[in-house]
């Protein structure tokens, strides 16, 4: 079986759908190893000269072609590699205009789109919908994301399937943690937020948890809120924060290592993110890895993740709704110990990563 996959990027870029693209070339490369399969990797943004791609494919069977940009180049390889595929597997929506193309030149050939979330929420195009047509199924990492597709397109649900999102294949390998003195940070309960910090993405809502610091300080007087990442929001987070006297209550870090980054999951009490349009939520996943209660909107596709008084709350967002979940959690020791172990326990039967590859090897097999 050979296995034609194009993604926009991989290893140049960090996010939400380049953390999923490393998940499923990791996956397609261990399968392909272990059952004789062949892939070829396009990969249009990045520019090849990485020093991790050695650790994700094994280069006996899997061919990585990386285009800086060009997309001439890269659609005459889709061509050319399409010609001797039986499964070619488009990694974005922008991509949904080859369907037609490719079909033209790989007549035999299986055709799967993977979508995500904000790239499916709207009507798409009219020669978007058209090239679709070709698909053999399209892959959605949740129900909400097929939903939203459905909302304002006319496909068939049969041409649905749902693959969850998992971890980064190396999230936390070989990992040393830093305390909370290595952090600077103060002790009392953390509240931890892993986020981009952009003004088009305010729908994350994290000005809401800001508000919401003052009741909650009222009840939990020696709780801290700590917000990782970073963009062209975080001065306006910084303000509102600033405005209302939260100085040394709230910590904006901006962004970190990862090995930083894997720190502030392990020495937090519970995790937030009341963001309404999420097309998964990966960071939810990271949370649940280290056994940390989860608190998300319930909105989009979080409920998907989070389950709501199981691992965590789901709250609606405005700040009311969440101080009181706050404040229940981190006035609870034991409530928060069995809501973490529960999250970590789903996360391991539903999430990992070797679940994500038995997806895969359903999916391409069916």
């Amino acid at each position: 079986m050979h296995i034609l996959v194009l993604l926009t990027d991989l290893f140049d870029k960090l996010g939400g759908i380049q953390t999923f693209n490393r998940s499923l070339v990791k996956s397609l490369s261990n399968i392909a190893e272990h059952r004789g399969w062949k892939v070829t990797l396009l990969v249009l943004n990045d520019k090849g000269n990485n020093t991790i791609s050695d650790f994700y494919i094994n280069r006996s069977k899997v061919k990585y072609l990386s285009f800086n940009g060009s997309k001439f180049k890269f659609i005459i390889s889709a061509i050319l590699n399409a010609l001797h595929s039986s499964i070619i597997v488009i990694g974005h929506v922008n991509y949904s205009p080859l369907a037609g193309i490719l079909r033209l030149f790989s007549v035999k050939a299986k055709l799967y789109l993977i979508v995500f979330g904000i790239d499916v929420a709207g009507k798409l195009p009219c020669f978007q919908r058209f090239s679709l047509r070709h698909l053999t199924k399209i892959v959605s990492i949740s129900e909400y994301t097929k939903n939203q597709i459905l909302l304002f397109n006319s496909f068939e649900k049969s041409k649905f399937c749902i693959m969850p999102c998992t971890l980064e294949p190396f999230f936390d390998e070989k990992s040393s943690y830093k305390d909370r003195n290595d952090l600077s940070l103060p002790s009392g309960k953390m509240i931890l937020t892993v986020s981009r910090l952009e003004a088009h993405e305010r729908y994350k809502n994290i000005d809401l948890v800001i508000e919401a610091m003052p009741g909650i300080l009222k009840e939990v007087p020696d709780a801290f809120y700590v917000v990782v990442g970073d963009g062209s929001d975080k001065k306006r987070l910084e303000k509102l924060a600033k405005n209302l006297s939260l100085a040394g209550k709230i910590i904006f870090t901006g962004k970190v290592s990862n090995e930083l980054l894997i720190s502030y999951y392990k020495l937090c009490d519970l995790f937030i993110l009341p963001s309404t349009q999420e097309g998964f939520g990966i960071v939810f996943l990271e949370a649940m890895y280290f056994a940390k209660p989860c608190i998300g909107a319930n909105a989009g596709a979080v409920p998907e993740v989070v389950k709501d008084r199981e691992t965590g709350y789901l709250v609606e967002p405005e700040k009311k709704a969440i101080s009181r979940s706050v404040t229940n959690l981190l006035q609870d020791d034991l409530l928060r110990d069995k809501i973490g172990k529960a999250g970590k326990e789903r996360f391991e039967k539903e999430f990992s990563f070797v679940e994500f590859q038995k997806k895969i090897i359903a999916i391409l097999c069916e």
